[in-house]
């Protein structure tokens, strides 16, 4: 089934990026850097089967000069720590075909990011011949200056607003969708977080083409490793979904205990009731309880460990189990609902 993917990153001088590297290499042609001297010679890669520049309709025509383009950029930004280009990456369905998938990709780069005032250097790469199969994808790089007659202008800091992402990302999901459904295809994406849409599971991290690279040869990293973690952590939230009675019972409320157990003398007749009904039902409870624990205290852990390297915001399966480990009150009384009722 088709998945859903937009990141945007920025080339930053700062790093050691050049734009002119970048454009080079999504492209599959070779670029003299004039700021440098340095030549990019990326022409015998393999696997761009489209690269075209998308240009507002007034654009002069060296603007449609890959390397022409890109060197003017490097010439007009002159700090060291100048923010060169814009760079997005989008994953693009492979239920489609060729022609199918470039026409997804322009619509989407003329009413996103043309249609503003941007200029679009857009590269289609098909999957490496020795990893997924269907990992068809979009470079696009975008130029941050506005064009103003033969030159470049002013920057537009408008485009780095966190909100103009958001709708890039929602109108992203809308054109893939269209696209799937104009080719008969059942399947559709969301550019919504997995909590928003109700999906008990942890988003995944992206490797790249490095730590894929090394994954294909048998050499271990960490980020490969953390991806491990997050693929555990989902299969134990799937089959907690799966089999609910004979895992995990679902929590129907969290009482006052916490407050009743360490201060029982200002809730006398609560803590009396409490007290009563953990008695009556100690036995009956126990299993449940302890398996509970266990599992959670699993996934918790997983899910320190990842939260530590990157934000992740669990789903609600995973929140209510790093809850219970991270906020667990000793003699604490959880009231549960099993299968049975």
């Amino acid at each position: 089934m088709a998945i859903y993917r937009l990141s945007a990153d920025i080339v930053r001088r700062s790093e050691g990026r050049t734009v002119t590297a970048a454009a080079a290499y999504r492209a599959g042609q070779a670029i003299l850097d004039q700021r440098t001297g340095l030549m990019f010679d990326y022409s015998r890669r393999h696997g761009v089967f489209d690269a075209e520049i998308l240009a507002p309709a007034a654009a002069p025509p060296w603007i449609f000069d890959r390397a022409q383009l890109w060197n003017r950029v490097e010439a007009t930004e002159r700090r060291k720590d100048a923010q060169l280009a814009r760079d997005i990456e989008l994953a693009l369905p492979h239920e489609l075909n060729p022609a199918a998938r470039r026409d997804l990709v322009h619509r989407f780069v003329r009413a996103a990011f043309v249609d503003a005032g941007m200029v679009a250097d857009v590269a289609l790469h098909a999957p490496d011949a020795a990893g997924d199969g269907r990992n068809f994808h979009a470079h696009i790089l975008l130029t941050m200056r506005l064009i103003e007659g033969e030159s470049f202008g002013p920057k537009v800091r408008a485009w780095n607003d966190q909100a103009l992402l958001e709708q890039w990302r929602a109108l992203w999901a809308d054109h893939v969708n269209q696209a799937l459904e104009l080719a008969g295809e059942n399947g559709r994406v969301d550019h919504r977080s997995l909590e928003a849409q109700g999906i008990d599971r942890v988003a995944q991290i992206h490797l790249g083409l490095a730590v894929t690279e090394m994954r294909r040869r048998g050499i271990a990293t960490e980020r490969a490793d953390y991806a491990g973690e997050i693929d555990d952590v989902n299969d134990e939230l799937d089959s907690l979904a799966a089999e609910p009675s004979a895992s995990m019972p679902a929590i129907t409320s969290i009482t006052h205990a916490a407050a009743v157990v360490q201060a029982p003398e200002k809730f006398p007749a609560l803590y009396v009731a409490d007290q009563d009904k953990a008695a009556s039902r100690t036995t009956a409870r126990a299993a449940p309880v302890g398996l509970f624990r266990k599992v959670a205290g699993e996934v918790a852990k997983r899910l320190k460990m990842l939260i530590a390297i990157r934000p992740i915001i669990p789903s609600r399966s995973a929140k209510g189990a790093l809850t219970h480990c991270l906020r667990n009150v000793p003699g604490a009384f959880l009231k549960f609902q099993t299968a049975a009722g």
